[in-house]
């Protein structure tokens, strides 16, 4: 499963440096919001990539992408909107938190760098390992494990992987209901297509 690409080793800096940034995200994070915000897709995708970088992985690589790439082209778009037009895109608020004042600001740097620097390293990384076609899969099972994990064992106000509702808390169904569409849906309608795109545009790792 982690097969890696012998004929090419990304530059030691690239990885050096993005373990150490890796390194101070941990620290900082862990002090700031506890170990449950390492739930985050986002942050999994981070350690993915640390060690994709290392391995020269296309198998993590791809499943950090197909993970949380739809995901953070949202981010930017909902940031940048609210920066440029001062509102939230469609009303989506997942960025609140990058302009809320009380919100420290090497925490909005950091969370920052992260949503910013994560699909623009995965789309490098894959030109040079290329995408593997089995990687939706094996998130997909990743998906179905955390997602409950969030929803039963930390507070729905964190709304860890939105797992009580997008962006903000949902009162419109039962939480076990939405939790279960969450479950089904996330890997059809979001993995799935990003899936097909990707074996696409990438070569694909056989």
């Amino acid at each position: 499963m982690l097969e890696t690409k012998e004929q090419y080793t990304f530059s030691l800096w690239l990885r050096v440096a993005l373990t150490i940034f890796c390194l101070i995200f941990i620290v900082t994070y862990w002090h700031e919001r506890g170990p449950e915000n390492f739930l985050w897709l986002s942050d999994i995708a981070l350690f993915q990539l640390v060690i994709a970088s290392w391995l020269a992985s296309s198998f993590l690589l791809s499943m950090a992408t197909v993970g949380v790439l739809f995901f953070e082209i949202f981010w930017n778009a909902d940031f940048f909107f609210k920066l440029i037009f001062d509102v939230h895109l469609f009303g989506w608020n997942a960025t609140a938190y990058m302009f809320d004042k009380d919100i420290p600001v090497v925490i909005k740097i950091l969370s920052l760098s992260l949503h910013l620097g994560l699909p623009l390293l995965m789309i490098y990384m894959l030109i040079k390992l290329g995408y593997h076609p089995r990687a939706w899969k094996a998130q997909a099972v990743v998906l179905l494990i955390l997602l409950p994990v969030c929803y039963f064992f930390t507070d729905p106000l964190d709304n860890i992987n939105w797992v009580f509702g997008m962006a903000s808390l949902q009162s419109i169904m039962s939480g076990w209901l939405y939790l279960l569409l969450q479950m089904f849906l996330v890997p059809l309608v979001v993995y799935l297509p990003t899936h097909l795109v990707l074996s696409r545009v990438f070569k694909a790792k056989k």
